[in-house]
């Protein structure tokens, strides 16, 4: 689709990671957090800008992997130029392919391995380091906030299955991991589990069923949804 327009016809994952993170920095700091989801939201470039430029924001955490990297890398050398001001902190699967003293030469303040719900709050506070793996326990999962979600975004997301779902769709997560190792998929041992190399047993955490029936009420009572992706 066009910059500036959705279409449902294309597939738009909801973003669980950063969304999660900045609930949960929200809920447990004193950060004032914003969260916009440029790609759900087709921004243009000169639209994204903007959005930095007019709330004048200290840092801004970007995810990224391998195969948008040079983009993204590209990115972060543009949003260096033009805020000068602006910290930048990494996040993703591509952090793994960095060490502490490659953060300078890439424009980045500082970075996260695996899920960042917890080593994002570190990360804001200690430049040129790169927070390892601090993965959330069961009782964390379930006492953890909701991941992020509000008016400007709750319908911007799809599958785009070939069955045609009702829209607007909720994406929502019942645990976190995979206890899989397809060679293709980056995320199990990169992200949800301290396993880059795919070496380790991997582990599943799941959400407690109290946690998600609070998180579906809780989201039915707030968002007009007619269908629901458990990713």
């Amino acid at each position: 689709s066009s910059y500036d327009k959705r279409d449902h016809d294309d597939y738009t994952p909801f973003p669980h990671f950063l969304a999660a993170a900045a609930s949960y920095v929200k809920k447990f700091t004193k950060h004032k957090v914003f969260f916009r989801d440029s790609i759900a939201l087709c921004d243009s470039y000169d639209t994204f800008y903007n959005y930095i430029r007019e709330n004048e924001f200290d840092i801004i955490v970007i995810e990224s992997q391998s195969t948008s990297w040079d983009h993204d890398k590209n990115l972060i050398n543009e949003l260096n130029l033009k805020f000068k001001k602006l910290k930048v902190i990494l996040t993703g699967p591509v952090v793994n392919n960095y060490k502490q003293e490659d953060l300078k030469s890439i424009g980045i303040y500082s970075a996260c391995k695996g899920e960042y719900d917890k080593n994002i709050i570190p990360a804001i506070e200690l430049e040129g380091k790169i927070q390892d793996y601090d993965l959330l326990t069961i009782d964390e999962m379930n006492n953890s906030p909701f991941p992020w979600n509000d008016e400007t975004h709750f319908n911007m997301y799809s599958d785009h299955t070939p069955v045609k779902p009702d829209y607007p769709m909720f994406w929502m997560w019942t645990s976190r991991g995979c206890p899989y190792k397809c060679n293709f998929c980056v995320w199990p041992s990169s992200m949800t589990n301290n396993d880059p190399d795919g070496n380790s047993k991997i582990k599943v955490r799941q959400y407690s069923a109290d946690y998600v029936r609070e998180y579906m009420k809780h989201t039915q009572n707030n968002f007009p949804y007619k269908s629901i992706f458990v990713d």
